[in-house]
């Protein structure tokens, strides 16, 4: 799937599935760089989180 401006879309599987996933609509195609900086924002505050519970 390509988003209006031109993005591709990552779809996630395995070879456990027995099924491909179906596709995703156009619009909620994001840019790559946006899911990143989403991702790893969320693995930060949780790496901060698990070192303050540790202190």
């Amino acid at each position: 799937m390509v988003s209006a401006t031109g993005e591709l879309a990552i779809i996630p599987f395995d070879e456990s599935m027995d099924k491909l996933p179906r596709p995703m609509k156009r619009e909620r195609v994001q840019p790559f760089g946006t899911w990143l900086h989403k991702r790893v924002s969320q693995l930060v505050r949780t790496a901060e989180a698990n070192l303050r519970e540790a202190q």
